[in-house]
């Protein structure tokens, strides 16, 4: 993957994969049903616009106009595509966030929020695709899952809304771990005692590992949960 590409090679990329937003998305046709075209503006960038007039030449709508970032993870956000891109590269690259933010030009706050975005992403596919991570790669090794349980809880990109768990206690906690998280794979977590029947959930030969983070926040053999991606619910 290239890290000098520009935002518009990006934003073609992922419109490509159908990851911007699905091909037969509202974004491509006006309240009277006319295809939008998509159009460059000066004052006002890239975005998408109808003529006003549909293929029979009857007025279809007052030429409406939609942002090309509509209902996309890029909606209300600041950064250009290629920076997204890139922070989401450095990020599955383990790259810490202070120097995400130098490599990218970005403040730590805007790292924050850009990582706890893609936090979201992974916990609605986690949620809405039955999705299963980590276990052991390809040569046999276990994989690190990190969990923290203070960030418990699923946020749609765009639209703020949390989905709640009835209860935040041991056998809640484990369930869904055991939901999500493979077997034989190595979790990090702090020392909340509710994460402390880990190593004895059935049939998953978990390793688990802990920091006190009252202490430190990275332990003299390197556990943490810095890079944290399993967040749980409220």
């Amino acid at each position: 993957m290239a890290l000098t590409y520009t935002s518009e090679f990006a934003k073609q990329y992922l419109i490509a994969q159908s990851a911007l937003y699905p091909q037969n998305h509202i974004i491509f046709t006006c309240s009277g049903g006319s295809s939008m075209d998509y159009i460059f503006e000066k004052d006002r960038g890239y975005s998408y616009r109808c003529s006003g007039v549909n293929n029979m030449g009857a007025t279809c709508c007052k030429r409406e106009r939609k942002s090309e970032r509509l209902d996309s993870f890029f909606a209300q956000r600041h950064l250009s595509y290629n920076v997204v891109m890139q922070g989401i590269y450095y990020w599955l690259n383990w790259i810490p966030r202070m120097t995400m933010g130098v490599m990218l030009g970005v403040s730590p706050e805007t790292i924050r929020h850009l990582i706890a975005s893609i936090h979201q992403l992974i916990q609605m596919d986690l949620t809405n695709n039955d999705m299963r991570i980590r276990g052991i790669d390809a040569n046999g090794q276990s994989i690190i899952v990190e969990i923290d349980e203070s960030k418990f809880g699923k946020r749609k990109y765009h639209q703020g809304h949390r989905v709640e768990v009835p209860q935040r206690d041991a056998a809640t906690l484990l369930q869904v771990i055991k939901k999500h998280v493979k077997p034989n794979s190595i979790i990090h977590t702090d020392c909340w005692a509710a994460y402390g029947g880990l190593t004895s959930v059935v049939d998953m030969n978990y390793t688990h590992r802990t920091v006190n983070h009252n202490v430190e926040y990275v332990t003299s053999d390197g556990i943490h949960t810095n890079t944290i991606e399993v967040c749980g619910m409220e």
